[in-house]
């Protein structure tokens, strides 16, 4: 079966080069520089088309094993009820294989407003020992969303080639190889 997304940005692109840019004035040199950063960009989304869920489930497994330490850390320290709770109700959509990817962001969202009224918690107590440690979980944290970032806009950034970036792949262990989808 075709997959019609893929195919309507790959469509978007080609009539975007084919028909749309010669048909631009040649005297507007930032036009023609625009319209082929747009139609790289959608060659870019297409390449990650498949990718796009993996990166969610990936961030929200970030956030959960980020409150789990932050909850953790701060025992009862700080009101922390809503980080469990909001952790409690994101750990059965990282299971579900049909969760959407609204949910997911949703849950994300949730997480990262929790940690972050923590942290401001912790310094409205001026309590320098939880906010230095919330600070440091959160550099953990966000060091991995960095290097994910980094792999997912490699083919698009200044040094695509830096021998520093991790393959993409390696962020998403759990993601099935191409031929175990055409099965299911």
């Amino acid at each position: 079966m075709a997959d019609y997304l893929e195919n309507g940005v790959r469509a978007m692109e080609k009539s975007l080069r084919d028909v749309v840019l010669p048909a631009l004035d040649a005297s507007d040199p930032l036009a023609r520089e625009q319209l082929n950063l747009a139609i790289d960009y959608l060659g870019f989304l297409r390449a990650r088309l498949d990718y796009a869920t993996h990166r969610l489930r990936f961030e929200l497994e970030l956030y959960r094993d980020m409150a789990a330490a932050v909850l953790d850390f701060v025992g009862g320290a700080l009101p922390a009820e809503a980080l469990g709770a909001a952790r409690a109700e994101a750990l059965p959509l990282i299971a579900d294989a049909w969760a959407s990817s609204a949910d997911l962001r949703t849950a994300v969202g949730r997480l990262s407003e929790e940690i972050d009224a923590l942290v401001a918690c912790a310094e409205e107590q001026g309590d320098e020992a939880l906010r230095v440690g919330l600070g440091r979980i959160v550099h953990d944290a966000t060091r991995h969303w960095i290097d994910l970032d980094r792999a997912w806009y490699a083919p698009i950034a200044v040094d695509p080639d830096d021998p520093g970036l991790k393959p993409l792949e390696s962020f998403f262990p759990y993601r099935a190889p191409a031929g175990a989808r055409a099965a299911a």
